[in-house]
C-alpha cells in the first residue's frame, strides 16, 4: 500500500512519540501548483501522520508531500502552475501551513480536525506550552477506569454535540468509572443560579460543580443507552446515604430538561420522574410557588422538584447539622426537612 492509501486509514490505528508543532493546515489540489523539489528533503515515514510530525519536529520544516511511497518535507515553496496541470509528478496532496496558532486546550485540537490520540502542545497563562497528551476516544468515565486509570478526578470525554469535556471522574473500587454531575461540601459555590448557568454549567469539577444540563441531555439522549443515577449525601454526624435508580436520562430544553427515570435500585427514596427542571427565573414544578425561590430569605438552587417535598440537593449551604424549615440540603427520607447536608454527590455511568 502506498502512502496515498494511508490517508484513509483510521488515524486511531497510528502512535507515535512525537511532540507536534500545533498548527492548522490546509490542502490545494497538485494540479492548481508547482514544487520546487530542490527545496525538499525526504524523510523515512510509515504514513502522512509520521510523515509531517517527522518534517516539523525533526527537520523543522512546514510542510510535506509524498511521491514514489516516500516523505518529502518542504517549507512550501510554491509556483502556481500557468497550465492548470500537474507538472510536478506529485501523487497526493500537498499540505501547507496556513498560520501557526497554539491551541488553547485538547478540544481546540480536535476541533481543527485532528482525531489522534497523542501529545499535542498546548498554550496556557502567559503563552507558555506544555505537551499534553489528548484523548479523543473516551466517551465516558467507564473508558479511562478500563485503561485502568483508578485515581478520582478530572478527565476529558467526548460528548457528541458538544466535543470534549472537563468531567470529574469517581473510580471505585468495584472497576466502575462515574460521571459525576454534582458535588458540594464546603459552599464555596452558591447554587442560587439561573436557567442559563444551570443548562451550561457552573463550578469547578475539582471543588463544588453542576455539570450543565445540556450536557447531561447529550449524553443520555441515544435511546440505547441506558444510564444509572446514584446520590449520595454525608450528614454531619458522618453517616452516609445513598440513592439509586435505574433508567436515568435527561431531555432537551424543549422538554424543560425532562427528567425521565425508572425504579429504585438500591437505598432510600429521593426523586420523583416524569419532572422538568426548574430555576428561580423559570418555574417548572408542581407546587404552587417557585420551588427555587420560595421568598428573599429561601433562594434555593434549580433542581427536578416535584412538590419540593422530598430531596433538595442544591439549596444553600449551611454550616450547621440543623435549620430552617426547608431551608438548606435536605433530603427527607433520610434526615427530615430540619437537617441540612454536610457533603452531597450525584453521578451517572452507563449500564
Amino acid at each position: 500500500m502506498t502512502l496515498k492509501g494511508i490517508f484513509n486509514i483510521a488515524f486511531s490505528c497510528l502512535f507515535f512519540n512525537y511532540f507536534i508543532q500545533a498548527s492548522h493546515y490546509v490542502t490545494k489540489p497538485l494540479k492548481d501548483v508547482q514544487l520546487r523539489e530542490e527545496d525538499s528533503q525526504s524523510i523515512d515515514a510509515r504514513s502522512p501522520t509520521e510523515c509531517i510530525l517527522k518534517c516539523q519536529n525533526q527537520l523543522k520544516k512546514k510542510g510535506f508531500y509524498t511521491k514514489d511511497n516516500a516523505c518529502y518535507c518542504t517549507n512550501g515553496t510554491i509556483i502556481e502552475s500557468t497550465t492548470g496541470q500537474n507538472n510536478s509528478g506529485l501523487d497526493g496532496n500537498l499540505f501547507l501551513e496556513r498560520e501557526i496558532k497554539g491551541f488553547k486546550s485538547c478540544n481546540d485540537v480536535f476541533n481543527s480536525g485532528i482525531t489522534e490520540n497523542g501529545f499535542y502542545d498546548i498554550e496556557v497563562d502567559g503563552g507558555v506550552k506544555i505537551s499534553k497528551e489528548c484523548h479523543f476516544d473516551k466517551r465516558d468515565c467507564q473508558a479511562w477506569r478500563d485503561d485502568d486509570y483508578f485515581l478520582t478526578g478530572s478527565y476529558e470525554i467526548f460528548i457528541p454535540g458538544l466535543g470534549l469535556k472537563n468531567v470529574r471522574c469517581e473510580m471505585d473500587n468495584l472497576g466502575k468509572g462515574w460521571i459525576s454531575i454534582q458535588h458540594r461540601f464546603d459552599g464555596s459555590v452558591d447554587f442560587h443560579r439561573s436557567w442559563e448557568e444551570y443548562k451550561n454549567g457552573f463550578g469547578d469539577v475539582n471543588g463544588e460543580f453542576w455539570l450543565g444540563n445540556e450536557v447531561l441531555h447529550q449524553l443520555t439522549k441515544e435511546d440505547n443507552d441506558t444510564f444509572q443515577w446514584v446520590f449520595k449525601a454525608t450528614a454531619f454526624d458522618g453517616v452516609i446515604q445513598e440513592s439509586s435508580y435505574g433508567g436515568f436520562s435527561i431531555g432537551s430544553e424543549g422538554t424543560n430538561y425532562l427528567l425521565t427515570i425508572g425504579s429504585l435500585t438500591n437505598g432510600m427514596n429521593s426523586i420523583f420522574g416524569n419532572v422538568e427542571f426548574t430555576t428561580y427565573d423559570r418555574d417548572n414544578d408542581s407546587a404552587s410557588f417557585n420551588c427555587a425561590f420560595k421568598s428573599a430569605t429561601y433562594k434555593n438552587g434549580g433542581f427536578w422538584y416535584s412538590t419540593c417535598e422530598a430531596l433538595q440537593p442544591n439549596g444553600e449551604y449551611s454550616d450547621s447539622q440543623f435549620s430552617a424549615y426547608q431551608k438548606n440540603i435536605f433530603w427527607y427520607n433520610f434526615r427530615g426537612y430540619m437537617e441540612s447536608m454536610k457533603e452531597t454527590l450525584m453521578m451517572i455511568r452507563k449500564t
